[in-house]
């Protein structure tokens, strides 16, 4: 009898002690941002597909402007044809990758920040240059965050018939690499919509100064009259300022860039398209009902002051879309630990939203008014004014 107790005993303490480190296990495993070092060698890149609709892709990694203070790192993705492709990181350089590790795990994360920061895609390779010109698509990130953690929509838009020029700049990214492997770094993130501005218009004058360098380079696919810059939260914003004082500019896409009282002055000529996400405060998906959020009020005014001059002005708000469901990471956003999550990313799937703004971008750039199928098809409320 003695000995029973014991071995009931014995295995209770054993389930107890079990249970306690297995709590332990699960709840530094799902940690957001933890101070401990990791080693990506240890964790698989995660692998990034983009829409192939039309085109194959080709990228390269370049230099806009000739002078350090005022060069930019940017991607461009390009329309081509290629027989093959091959897998190539989608941030090409270690020493960013390791540094973008450190700056979004907190955002996502650890294990999946070092997938996304060393994630890799099947791009063309040896892509043929197309003998036609393209729409010009400028691209700009949300604070904290590179063009690369976009590269699956940014691809899929060359895919479509774009070529897409994404960079960004201090401080609204934390760290900037050129191709040399010289680099910038800032200590802290910060919003600054006239910068990113800067930015916008610093690109257009330097892609439109100059003839293509060679039949066989993708600047001589660029199609200089159709410019169209876009932006996610600042940068969306910045697209409106810049668009504002360069008439270069023939359309902006402003992706939930959300606005203050200093953007009612800014009224662009020329079209826009504003992308906006279900406001945290709001829990029904039925967007008619947002209009009591504080946030969707100043959303709301926003798109009436700047669509006061426009040729067209056109508002998207999507249900069960959070602000940072159009990153690549949106598409594993089951694994995102709920102290990362809580309302950045929605419950909308992925390849549902980004095919949407996809279609979208599209037909605004084609001029095309299909806005109401596109609002049947998907579910959303679309205003056109």
């Amino acid at each position: 009898m003695k000995n029973r107790k014991r071995i009931m005993t014995a295995i209770i303490a054993s389930t107890f002690t079990l249970t306690i480190l297995g709590a332990w296990l699960f709840f530094n495993s799902n940690q957001c941002g933890t101070e401990k070092a990791l080693d990506p060698n240890n964790i698989e890149p995660q692998l990034i597909a983009y829409t192939k609709t039309t085109y194959q892709v080709g990228r390269n990694w370049v230099v806009l402007g000739d002078k350090k203070e005022t060069q930019l790192s940017a991607f461009v993705y390009f329309p081509v044809i290629a027989e093959s492709e091959e897998l190539s990181d989608v941030l090409p350089n270690k020493e960013w990758q390791q540094q973008h590790i450190q700056t979004i795990r907190k955002k996502i994360g650890d294990t999946l920040a070092v997938k996304m920061a060393t994630a890799r895609m099947k791009l063309a390779k040896n892509g043929k240059i197309l003998p036609q010109k393209f729409p010009l698509l400028l691209f700009g990130p949300g604070l904290g965050w590179l063009p690369t953690d976009y590269a699956s929509f940014l691809a899929s838009m060359a895919s479509r018939g774009f070529v897409v020029v994404a960079f960004t700049g201090l401080p609204i990214s934390k760290a900037i690499y050129y191709p040399d492997s010289t680099s910038q770094t800032v200590e802290n993130v910060k919003v600054n919509y006239q910068k990113m501005s800067d930015y916008f218009d610093f690109a257009i004058k330097h892609l439109t100064r100059s003839n293509p360098e060679s039949e066989n380079h993708y600047s001589s696919m660029m199609d200089t009259d159709k410019i169209y810059v876009a932006g996610h939260s600042v940068s969306g914003a910045a697209a409106l300022m810049v668009a504002q004082k360069n008439d270069k500019v023939k359309g902006v896409i402003n992706l939930d860039g959300d606005v203050t009282k200093d953007f009612e002055q800014i009224q662009p000529l020329q079209p826009i398209l504003y992308v906006t996400t279900q406001p945290q405060g709001a829990d029904s998906p039925k967007a008619e009902t947002w209009s009591e959020d504080r946030s969707e009020k100043r959303r709301d005014n926003a798109f009436i002051q700047n669509a006061g001059r426009s040729q067209k002005s056109v508002r998207i708000k999507i249900p069960q879309m959070y602000h940072l469901d159009f990153l690549d990471v949106a598409q594993f956003k089951k694994n995102i630990c709920k102290e990362c999550n809580r309302k950045s990313f929605g419950s909308i799937i992925y390849q549902k939203s980004n095919e949407l703004i996809q279609n979208a971008i599209f037909d605004f750039v084609q001029n095309q008014d299909n806005w109401k199928n596109l609002s049947e098809k998907y579910n959303v409320l679309i205003q056109v004014k």
